[in-house]
């Protein structure tokens, strides 16, 4: 009986130890799982490093930086604000100096040259802006008025682009004085082209008109003609030209004195001043230029500022419509000087003295020939076929 009792307790106590360790295995199950969780974690951001995109390619950053860089140019071209401008190229130089970072070999040297050049734009951007709002201005407003008097030009108007061409003159006067640095350099580089320009307007057009238009009729009807109408008509169209010349400045200038000389030479005859019949009497000179100016406008009248036409291209243009007379030669002499001088005429006997003072050649091996005497004594001398007479 005892021993059924110590049994039956056995039993009762090995249950109970059984009851209480089945609830504490999930307990281990969650905490190893909690344990696991930080290993996991750890290894969670080499795997999104893994994963990560490569970099942008050369090709890639070189596009994003020729889309900036048209962005900006596009906006500079349609005149926009300088506030709107500097942010269009500080983006550009920022995409350009990652192409340069990002490319190799001929690619890399592109950027960098549309790098450097983007931070020259920046820099005038950045100078103009530290000029003030009135130098701006003032460019914008001589800009404008140069434009209104090119296209009076265009559309002969001479009164009225000569009129412009002084507006344009001295509002580029005023953007000089408001302006500093390269904006006061351009200023006064366009003002004094706009100087030029409006006197050619005023004296130069209306006579370069009619010699282009009266060369062209003697070119159309030249064939026609006899030989001293032929000469009188070049004569006519070289003195138009000469006269031009004088009233001129700059290229046109130069032009029109190249036209007069190419006619001198198709000619082939001096020149003598000779009108038009019925032809009004030649201009007045034009005024002389002020002593302050004379120097600076003879220094730059061949150059033109950026944005700047000068009378000499619309000039060539007016004249593409004869091709002879705009194929003309820079001349060496002054336009009054340019006379064709005849060669002069050959001396009597003059070959004769040169083929006889000509050496004789001799093979070094070959035996000097005498002359021999003629009848009446006279020497004959053998020709170059009877020298070289073999041994």
């Amino acid at each position: 009986m005892k021993r059924i009792v110590g049994l039956l307790i056995g039993v009762c106590l090995t249950w109970t130890a059984a009851a209480q360790i089945g609830p504490a295995a999930p307990d281990l199950a969650v905490s190893a799982a909690t344990a696991d969780a930080p290993a996991d974690t750890a290894s969670g951001p080499g795997a999104a490093a893994s994963a990560a995109p490569p970099p942008p390619s050369c090709s890639a950053l070189t596009s994003r930086a020729m889309s900036a860089d048209l962005r900006a140019a596009t906006a500079q071209s349609q005149s926009k604000e300088l506030e709107t401008l500097a942010p269009l190229f500080d983006e550009a130089v920022t995409q350009w100096t990652a192409a340069t970072m990002g490319c190799d070999g001929r690619a890399r040297e592109r950027a960098e040259r549309n790098l450097t050049d983007n931070k020259k734009q920046r820099a005038g951007i950045a100078e103009r802006q530290a000029a003030g709002s009135q130098c701006e201005m003032s460019h914008k407003d001589g800009g404008a008025l140069q434009d209104l008097a090119r296209a009076a030009f265009g559309e002969r108007r001479w009164a009225d682009a000569a009129l412009l061409y002084a507006k344009a003159e001295t509002m580029w006067d005023l953007a000089a004085e408001h302006c500093t640095g390269t904006q006061k350099e351009i200023a006064t580089k366009r003002r004094e082209q706009s100087e030029i320009d409006g006197h050619n307007a005023e004296f130069c057009a209306p006579g370069f008109d009619q010699a282009r238009d009266t060369t062209q009729k003697f070119r159309n009807g030249s064939a026609g003609l006899s030989l001293a109408d032929r000469q009188q008509q070049s004569q006519i169209a070289e003195t138009l030209w000469r006269e031009t010349a004088r009233q001129c400045r700059g290229g046109a200038m130069e032009l029109a004195g190249n036209n007069a000389q190419a006619l001198a030479r198709e000619r082939g005859t001096p020149w003598v001043a000779t009108a038009a019949p019925g032809a009004p009497p030649p201009m007045a000179a034009a005024p002389p230029r002020p002593a302050g100016t004379a120097a600076a406008t003879a220094s730059t009248a061949g150059k033109v500022a950026a944005g700047a036409v000068g009378v000499a291209g619309a000039a060539a243009a007016t004249v593409t419509a004869a091709p002879s007379v705009t194929a003309v030669i820079k001349p060496k002499l002054p336009i009054a000087a340019a006379t064709p001088t005849p060669p002069p005429a050959p001396r009597r006997g003059a070959h004769r003295r040169q083929r006889t003072r000509r050496p004789l050649r001799r093979h070094p091996l070959q035996r000097p020939v005498r002359p021999r005497r003629r009848p009446g004594g006279q020497r004959h001398r053998p020709g170059r076929m009877g020298q070289r007479r073999r041994l």
